[in-house]
This record gives structure tokens, sequence and C-alpha cells, in this order.
């Protein structure tokens, strides 16, 4: 029945013309799809439906009219035909199809309101219809149980007008027209308001806004000047002023300038004015969502606290956007072909994830940043001269991509300012980080050069500056360079670079745990300073691995391979140990700077495969070489002639290389031995005296030698004609042990060699009858980082003892070979160190894919009590491990 009532009253209004749905507590239920501002709300009314609530949109009200002068636009047709189909489910918008006409205005900074006949105050004229702004499709109204409305309206066209109060040349309330200069309006009250009109003015401002609490929207109009006047003046104290939606603002010497606080200036086109597009100076400023173009100065430019300019794009301004004041917010902007893109002059500024980019020639630079705790991230800047400067204190300038930057991808001259996590590469110019502050920290960046054109990759000059975990590579001169005392160089990789991978020059340098390889010149180039330490680096295929020029350098624990020199002191009162230096043409020098070296320790190194293993110079006061093992090398110390002169001790070095001394210097200038004093010597012996000198083969002079229970032999050994070694060390023999197996002659193959598994005692109360007396187990085999197919390469084998009886604590064990591949590598010395057994060899890797079994025997070597005779006794398990050369080139070994 209310169905059958409500078509009849529908069909009683249609024959009349009029329809009026005048409901103020209605639901919206239809938008707009295009307004000048943000959408209206459309509410189709009667309803008693409780469900439905006001909200705070602006709302729509259709009302009858006859009025001729409101004559229908073409503009789209909503219609819907009615259905009672109960499969169609009501949803929150109706489809309406409006024949009367409706007006609607702005109200509020943001939305429309609709009121009866819905024209503005002191103006009677519809501002526009916006075409194609509703959707043609149907959509159900939600019915409430009453059946209060039908499930669709057929009402018909619908002109949408803006509401607010409408600036007019015949005046209106709030504010004033004049039509000097060709018209300019001046608001005095707070309210709402919308342009209806292009402007075009050369008065001093086409609008001044003299009141607090002004919306004015531009409703997509155009106001243009004179290039010597103001588009829109805020007066000082104006304050809560928002101007919005102006199609264009152009021509003026200053599109906006606003004197006042809290201005909101939101999705307005500025562009072409002589001096700047928007200039706010107040504090709270929001300057959102803007164009500004073609200015000649500045496109956006703001010196209160705490402005928010976000979201512009800012094209082809001298500077694109420039804040002076504290905290401000500049993020998400757009900015191309500016000769300045972003400026935060002043203290606490926030610049993040701007897009700052130029094409033109002498653009300066892309983000500038002035103040103290400035945070800049996640920007992308190119093609600038500088892509980021920040020259202010405790900045963090993180996540950035800065490329093709001319001079310098990130520039900053501050203290204690933070560098990280940033992609600055293919710049072209001095440095692709610069770091002029104290306390810099620098982590995490990739400094890649891709083709030389930079200069540096990290450049820093300030005190106590940490680099790490930072990529430096393909840079035109160096990858790191730090000029300041104390810096902390770590973790990083230099490659690649024509001259140096890392360099420093100042006092307290610590370069540790990097990876420096194929630079042209030095990998580490300490060029001067004092107490500098180089320590756990990897330095390869460089011209120097590691240089230091430096007095009081350490340099330890470093890897060193496949440089022309691995290590190169020039400096006095430097120690250089624990190194493991190999496959370079001269594995550690010493060479004398201006004034003459003093004072070098050499110790405790493992030196191998290099034509030259030590050179230390005839000239340099107070040398000492201990510890070391020197082995595998064409030339183990190499003496160069500098006039003679120097002194020093080499002594307590494991020396086996084809030649062990050799040079054109005076070896006489060194000691070759020393008192015997109590202590563990290179080869296990109970005391420090001379060298073991041994050859590539383990068939050396001290090798030959009978063993005593000194370690060295009073025989002199001469070196060099007419230098001697006083006291050489020897092996220490084994003591004979309680009970013994068998001896085995060296050289007897009519009495091969017992497993050692059955080597036993059996005069022994054995509580371990399965266990052997010597049974030396495999602990690891390792290959050097550097084994490729074909290639020589550094193989360790380590053994532990795991029988019942543990050997003499000096005895001499050796790996005999026992296949034909381990015939190539040949017999094998070992070192007992920290109860484990440690052998090194050169092993050349096959070419050919495949797996590769290595099988040697190990032996004790005694003395025979009753012959006197040397003997090799059967000590441990069969050695067995496999090389295996991957079709991929890898190379690996397992135990076997």
């Amino acid at each position: 029945m209310k169905r059958f009532c409500l078509i009849l009253l529908l069909f009683i209004l249609s024959v009349s013309g009029t329809i009026v749905l005048a409901d103020s507590n209605t639901t919206p239920t239809a938008k707009p799809t295009s307004v000048p501002t943000p959408e209206p709300t459309i509410i189709a009314i009667p309803t008693t439906d409780p469900t439905l609530a006001p909200t705070p949109e602006p709302t729509i009200t259709v009302t009858p009219t006859t009025d001729s002068t409101l004559t229908p636009t073409p503009e789209p047709t909503i219609t819907t035909i009615p259905t009672t189909d109960p499969t169609l489910a009501p949803t929150p918008e109706p489809t309406i199809t409006a024949t009367p006409t409706v007006t609607v205005s702005p109200t509020g900074s943001d939305g429309y309101d609709a009121g009866a006949n819905s024209t503005p105050s002191g103006s009677s004229e519809s501002i526009e219809t916006l075409a194609g702004s509703f959707s043609s499709e149907s959509k159900d109204i939600d019915t409430s149980d009453s059946g209060a409305l039908p499930e669709v309206l057929t009402l018909g066209e619908i002109v949408i007008t803006a509401t607010g109060t409408k600036l007019s040349s015949a005046g209106g309330t709030g504010y004033t027209y004049s039509s000097d200069d060709g018209g300019y309006y001046i608001i005095t009250d707070s309210g709402d308001y919308y342009l209806d009109e292009d402007l075009s003015t050369s008065h001093s401002f086409a609008i001044e806004i003299q009141a607090s609490s002004v919306t004015l929207d531009g409703n997509g109009k155009t106001l243009s000047g004179s290039f010597s006047n103001i588009g829109i003046n805020i007066t000082s104290g104006s304050n809560g002023v928002k101007i919005q939606n102006f199609g264009s603002i152009t021509n003026f010497d200053s599109g906006i300038d606003s004197w006042s606080a809290d201005t909101t200036i939101r999705n307005n086109v500025i562009t072409d004015n002589w001096a700047r597009g928007i200039y706010v100076a107040g504090d709270n400023a929001v300057v959102d969502g803007n164009t500004a173009n073609d200015n000649v100065i500045n496109g956006i430019q703001s010196s209160g606290m705490n402005a928010r300019i976000t979201n512009n794009t800012a094209e082809r301004n001298t500077q694109a956007i420039e804040s002076h004041g504290r905290g401000a917010n500049l993020s998400g902007n757009t900015l191309t072909d500016n000769s300045y893109g972003l400026y935060a002059g002043a203290d606490d500024a926030t610049i993040s994830n701007n897009t700052i980019r130029s094409s033109a020639y002498g653009s300066l630079r892309g983000i500038d940043s002035g103040g103290d705790n400035a945070t800049i991230s996640g920007n992308s800047a190119e093609g600038y001269y500088y892509g980021i400067e920040s020259s202010g204190d405790y900045a963090s300038l993180s996540e950035n991509n800065i490329h093709n930057n001319s001079y310098y991808g990130i520039y900053s001259t501050g203290l204690g300012v933070t560098i990280s996590d940033n992609d600055v590469s293919s710049n072209d110019g001095y440095a692709d980080i610069y770091s002029g502050g104290d306390d810099a920290v620098i982590t995490s960046n990739n400094a890649d050069s891709g083709l030389k054109q930079t200069d540096y990759g990290i450049q820093s000059i300030g005190k106590n500056a940490l680099i790490e975990h930072n990529l430096a590579s393909k840079h035109e001169n160096s990858g790191i360079v730090a000029t300041g005392q104390n810096v902390t160089i770590v973790q990083n990789t230099a490659s690649y670079n024509g001259y140096d991978g890392i360099r420093t020059t100042g006092d307290n340098a610590i370069i540790e745990g990097n990876v420096i390889s194929n630079n042209e010149d030095h990998g580490t180039n300490v060029q001067s300073g004092r107490n500098t330490k180089v320590s756990d680096n990897t330095a390869s295929d460089n011209l120097y691995g590691i240089y230091v020029n430096d007095n009081g350098g350490q340099i330890s624990g470093n890897t060193v391979f496949n440089n022309t020199f691995g290590i190169c002191n020039q400096g006095s009162d430097a120690v250089i140990s624990d190194n493991t230096v190999y496959k370079n043409s001269l594995g550690i020098q010493n060479l004398n700077n201006e004034i003459e070296s003093e004072n070098l320790t050499i110790q405790n190194n493992k030196v191998s495969q290099n034509i030259y293993g030590v050179a230390v110079i005839d000239s340099i006061q107070s040398v000492r070489v201990t510890g070391n093992t020197i082995w595998n090398n064409d030339v183990g110390i190499y003496i160069s002639n500098d006039g003679g002169g120097g002194n020093g001790l080499i002594v307590d070095n494991y020396l086996g290389n084809t030649k062990n001394v050799d040079g054109d210097g005076n070896p006489g200038v060194y000691d070759w031995s020393q008192t015997p004093s109590p202590g563990k010597n290179i080869v296990g012996g109970p005391n420090v005296a001379g060298n073991f000198w041994s050859n590539k083969t383990g068939t050396g002079w001290s090798d030959n030698q009978p063993g005593n229970s000194t370690g060295y032999s009073t025989t002199p050994y001469e070196l060099s004609t007419g230098v001697y070694d006083n006291a050489p060390l020897v092996r220490t023999p084994s003591p004979t042990p309680t009970s013994k197996p068998s001896p085995v002659p060296i050289n007897d193959p009519s009495n091969p060699s017992e497993p050692s598994s059955s080597l036993r005692d059996t005069s022994l109360d054995d509580p371990l009858p399965d266990s052997p007396l010597y049974s030396l187990k495999v602990v690891s085999v390792t290959l050097s980082e550097d084994a490729t197919p074909g290639s020589s390469a550094n193989l360790f084998i380590t053994l532990e003892n795991n029988g019942q009886i543990s050997p003499p604590a000096k005895s001499i064990i050796r790996l005999i070979p026992e296949n034909d591949l381990a015939n190539e590598v040949g017999e094998l010395p070992g070192d007992l160190e920290d109860g484990l057994y440690v052998f090194m060899c050169s092993l050349i890797i096959p070419t050919t894919p495949g797996s590769y079994q290595y099988t040697f025997q190990p032996v004790l070597v005694t003395t025979d009590p009753t012959t006197g005779k040397k003997v090799r006794v059967p000590f441990g398990d069969l050695v067995n491990f496999t090389v295996i050369v991957s079709e991929d080139g890898t190379v690996s070994v397992t135990i076997s």
C-alpha cells in the first residue's frame, strides 16, 4: 500500500513538473565524480529510515523550480529503470536521473553544500555546470523496512554550482571590489569565498586577504598580472587562510604572498612569475600539491617555522623550493630542471622522498641543507654539480639515490654527520661522498663509479671518522681517502681503482678487515702519519698490496697475494707480524724513507711462493726478523744494497727456499744467530738460537744434521761467503719410547710400512686393546682461496694424534707420498702447533674437471738406537683427501 501511495505521489508531481527532495537529515547517497573542490555528497530525500544518519559532508538538495533562467544542460542524464526484482540488493548510493535543475555552491574549505535554489548570496547565477560529473550507471537506493522510498528515483539533469561567497565585480558581503587597474578584490571578513571569473590586473595585487579564517577557492580560474604586482596577498595577522584550486596564477612579481601563520596553499598552478611562485613568511604553513613552474627566482619559498612543503611539482625555476624556517618538512616533491633543487637553511629540517633531476647545464645543487640536525632520506638527485650538500652539524643522510652529478654526489662539511645506506654511484667529478667535518660516520654506502669517472669514492678529511661496510670501486683515483687523525676504516671493499684502494695520511689510523683488490697502484696506502694499524685485510692483485710510509706502523694478520709487492714498509718503529703473504713478486719489503728507517720487526709471518720472500735494506738500523716461515720462494731473504751500515738480528726462521739468502747487499751487517735462550723455536725445539736451513723439498742443511736435545747445532752454517749462522737449528730427536714398534729403514723396500692401525706393543698392559699406540687422524684439509684450475694453490693439512701414547713434543713428522698424485707433491715436513701437526705445500690444481685423490703415509722420523741410523715409523692411518674441480671452474677439497 505504501509503495502504491508513493508511486501515485510521484506521478502527480511529475505531471506538475515538480519534484521536491528536501529532508536535511537524509544520508548522502550519490556523489559527482569531478568538481572544482573535493567531491560533494548527493543526498536523495525524503526518507524516514533512522539508519541513514547525516554526515559532515556537504549535501546536494534537489529542488523543484519553474525558474526559466535555469536552463537544463546537455550533460549526461543518469537514468535508472524502476524495479522490484528482489535479487537487486540495495546499495548505499542511489542512481539519480534528475529532471529539475540543481545548483551547488562550495562551502567550508573542501566541500559543497546545497541550499534552497542553491544560489550564492548576492547572485542568482549558476557558476558552473559539471559536465560528466555523474556516472550514468544505475545505483540502488537503500530502502528501509518502512518502504518510504522506492528502490529507484528518476529525476533528470543536474547542474552543480559552487557555494560560499562569490567574488563579483558587483561587490558583496565580506569583501570589496575595485575596477581600478583592471580590477582587484579585498576580503575583509572571515568566511568562504570563490572566484567566478578570470581576473587580469595591473594593480599592486589581484586579491588581498585582510581577515583570518578565510578559505578562497580559485574554482579553476586564472589570475594574471603585470610582472610587478602580487597575485594573492595575505596580510600580517590574517591567520588560518586557505588558498586552493586556482587554475593559473601567472605573470606577477609574486604569485601568492602570505605574511601570516597557519596558511594553507593547496592544488594551485603558479607559473611564469617574475620573482617567485609562492612565498609564505608565517609559521606552520602547509604548501601541498601545487605546480610552480617557470618562475624566475623561486618556485616555492618559506621563512616561517614548521613549514610543510609536500607533493608539489616545480620545473624550470632558478630555485625550486627554498625554506629558511626551523623544523621544515620538505617531502614528496618532484623538482625538474631547476638551477637549484631544494634548499633548507634552518635547523631540524626533514627532507625526504623528493625526486630532483636536472638536464640543464650549470645546475648547481639538487639538495642543499644548511641547518643542524637535518634528516635527509629517500631522495633521488641527479644532474647537478652537487647531488646533496649538507653544511650543518649532526645531519643524517640515508637511503638516497645520487647519480650522474658532475662534482660531488654527497658533499658534507658538518660535525658528527652520519652518511649511510646511500647509492652514490656513476657520478662524474671529484668524489661520490665527501665528508669535511670531524666525527663523521660513513657506513654501508655504494660508491661504485662504474666507468672510473669520479676521482674518489669516499673522501674524508675530518678527525675521528668511521668508514665501514662501504663499496668504493672503479674510481679514477682512489676508492677511500681519509686525511684526518684517528680514522677507522673497517670492512670496506675497494677494488678496480686507478690509484689506491684505501689511502690515509693522518696519525693513529685503523685499517681493518677490508677487501682491497685490483687497484692499479696501492691496495692500502698509508702515505704518512704515525702509529697506523693495518690488520686482517685481504689485499690482492694490486701493484702494492699494503704500503706503509708511517712511523710506528703495525701490519698484522693480513692475507696478501698476487700483488707485485706484497707488504712494503717505509718507516721506523714498525712491526710486521702474523701475515700470510704468497704469490707476490716480492712478499715483504722494507725501504728507507727520507730519514733512514730503524727499529723494524718482521715476525711470525708465513711467506711462500713469492719470487723474493722478505727483502731488507742493509742500511736499516735495528732490524729484527724472527719466527717466520719463509718457504717455497725463489729467494727467502733478499739483502738490498744501500751502502751498508745497518744492523739487526735474523733468527728463528724456517727457511726452505731455492735460495735462502741472496741479494746485492751485505748480509754480514746482521746477526744470524743469538746466544741460545730457552723457548720454543720455529721447528718446536727447546731453544731459540739461529735459523732452520732447509729447502723446498725438506732436504736442506738443517734437515740432514743429527738432532740433539738442544734443538740447535754447534756447527756453524755458512749462509754467504764469510757470513755464518753460529747456532743453526736442527730437529730435536724423539726420546726412545718405553716400548716401541719395530723401526722400518728409510730405504728398505723389503720391509714396507705396516699400517698404523695394527701398530701395537703387546708387552704393554693395554687397557684399550682396540686402540693403537699411535693414531694420527686428519682434522682438516683446506685450500687457499685463490685456487683455480691449473693454478698453484696453498694446501694446509692438519693432523691430530688420537692414540694411547703421545709422541715426544719435538717429534719430526712427515707425510710420505703413497700414490702418483701425491708423488707430484713430494714429501711434506710438518710442524707441531698447539698439539696439532700442520703441513703446508704448494699444489698444482688439475685443469680437467673431476675428482683427484691424494694419499700420504704419516711417519715418525727417529733414530734406531741399535744402528744409529734414521728410520721412519708409520705413524697413523693413511691421509686421503680429494680435490674436486667442478665444471664451472670452482675448486674444493674434502677428506676422503
